[in-house]
C-alpha cells in the first residue's frame, strides 16, 4: 500500500485514505546536524533494502488524516510537557550556551515532576 490508498484507520476504525504517520514524533527525532539523514530498513515485495529518512520513521498504512490529527494533538501536549521539564533536546534549558569558558561547567536544574 502507498499513502494514497484507502484502508481502515487503526485509531478511528473509519475507512479513508491513509497518510504518513510518524511512529515517533518528528520533533523528537531530528538529526542533530542539519542535512544528516537516518538510515531505515524498508521491506518491499522485491525484498528488504535500506533507505534514508530526513526526520523520523513513519508508517503510511496506519491512520487516515483524522487519526493523524488526533495523534498530532496528543503528541503536541506531551512534547510541551517534556520540554517544560527539560527532558527533550528542544527544551529551552538545552538551547542556552552550556558554558562561558571552555573548562567551566553549567548545571541545569530540572523541575521535580511530583
Amino acid at each position: 500500500m502507498t499513502d494514497t490508498e484507502n484502508g481502515d484507520c487503526k485509531l478511528t476504525k473509519e475507512v479513508g485514505r491513509f497518510v504518513k504517520s510518524h511512529i515517533i514524533p518528528k520533533s523528537l527525532t531530528r538529526p542533530n546536524i542539519s542535512g544528516n539523514k537516518f538510515i531505515e530498513k524498508k521491506v518491499t515485495n522485491r525484498g528488504p533494502f535500506y533507505g534514508k529518512a530526513s526526520d523520523s520513521w513513519y508508517d503510511p498504512n496506519i491512520v487516515t488524516q483524522k487519526g493523524e490529527d488526533i495523534l498530532a494533538y496528543l503528541d503536541t501536549l506531551a512534547i510541551e510537557e517534556l520540554r517544560g521539564l527539560g527532558l527533550v533536546w528542544s527544551s529551552h534549558l538545552f538551547k542556552a550556551n552550556s558554558a562561558k569558558q571552555l573548562n567551566s561547567l553549567r548545571l541545569v536544574k530540572f523541575k521535580d515532576p511530583n
